[in-house]
C-alpha cells in the first residue's frame, strides 16, 4: 500500500481507501448517496450525535439494517428496521433511553416512509484536521 499522507493518516480509513485505490478501477458510487448529521442519540451507541451517516437510496424495504425514514412533519430520521415476516417490518431506535416507540409498518407503509438505508457511519474525533490553516 502506498504511503499515507498526514492529512490521510489523521483522517482514518474513510481518507485511506481513494489513497489506496490510485491505480485500481474507479468504485462504484451510488449517485443517490448523500450524507448526513445524527441530531440526537436516539440510535447510540452504534451511531452518536453528531456522527457521519451516508445514505443510499432506496425505494422498499432490503433486508435488516438502518434505514432513514420520512416522518410526519417531513423530517428524515435513522431507524432499526428488522423483518417480523408476515407482520412487516419492526421500526425503532437503538437507545432505550430514548422516549420512540417500536412500530410495525407493514411492507407499503414502509416503501412510502424510506429514504435511503444507511451504509455507512463515521465519527469526526478532530475537525481541525478538515480547516484550512
Amino acid at each position: 500500500m502506498p504511503a499515507l499522507s498526514r492529512r490521510a493518516a489523521l483522517t482514518g480509513a474513510v481518507a485511506m481507501v481513494p489513497v489506496a485505490m490510485a491505480n485500481a478501477a474507479p468504485p462504484l458510487i451510488w449517485p443517490e448517496t448523500r450524507t448526513l448529521r445524527a441530531a440526537d442519540d436516539s440510535m447510540a451507541p452504534f451511531i452518536r450525535q453528531g456522527d457521519l451517516v451516508v445514505v443510499t437510496s432506496v425505494e422498499s424495504f432490503r433486508w435488516d439494517g438502518c434505514y432513514t425514514l420520512r416522518e410526519e412533519r417531513g423530517a428524515a430520521d435513522v431507524w432499526r428496521c428488522q423483518s417480523v415476516g408476515r407482520q412487516g417490518i419492526l421500526v425503532k431506535k437503538d437507545n432505550p433511553d430514548h422516549p420512540y416507540s417500536r412500530v410495525v409498518m407493514s411492507a407499503a407503509e414502509f416503501a412510502a416512509a424510506v429514504v435511503g438505508q444507511v451504509g455507512a457511519v463515521g465519527r469526526i474525533t478532530d475537525a481541525s484536521v478538515f480547516c484550512q490553516a
